[in-house]
């Protein structure tokens, strides 16, 4: 092996590890999304928390969204909805069988999240959204402008005490 192709396999290496690097930084650039949500979730004292065994049965029971933008850039959230998918298959094929939009008794839509910035919505827990949890797999889907693709979290319905 000469010099000259120990050059051009070394500038050949180079490249690809700074053409890698290109795109994570591209990647890594643009606005992330973190969803969490909870089930039996309700209003006590004007706050929000998470139910135990001391859940007062008189109270609207929510389900809580927490989304956060772990990214670079800020981004706004524009549509909130359910998605139900009846099984395994219509899941992986992402073809929901149910959909549905949710309007949000806290927090408003659309809204603009900056970096490191979250938003907290809740959504009335009703017998149909835990028959719907129950009988497949129900998800919070949530849109935003940075992405073209829905962000979705899963909705587990908790067994209440």
């Amino acid at each position: 092996m000469t010099i000259s192709e120990i050059a051009a396999w070394y500038a050949a290496a180079v490249a690809t590890i700074v053409f890698l690097w290109d795109i994570y930084k591209w990647r890594m650039g643009s606005a992330r999304l973190h969803v969490a949500t909870t089930s039996n979730s309700f209003q006590l004292n004007d706050r929000f928390i998470q139910s135990g065994t001391d859940k007062p049965r008189d109270r609207e029971v929510f389900v809580s969204i927490d989304i956060q933008n772990h990214g670079a850039k800020q981004t706004t959230v524009t549509y909130l909805g359910l998605a139900h998918y009846r099984g395994l298959i219509s899941l992986i094929l992402r073809k929901p069988t149910a959909r549905f939009v949710a309007d949000p008794q806290l927090g408003t839509i659309p809204e603009v999240l900056d970096v490191g910035t979250r938003w907290f919505g809740l959504i009335k827990q009703t017998a149909q959204i835990e028959l719907l949890a129950r009988s497949g797999y129900l998800f919070a889907v949530k849109s935003h402008a940075g992405s073209s693709k829905p962000v979705m979290s899963r909705i587990r319905i908790a067994q209440s005490p």
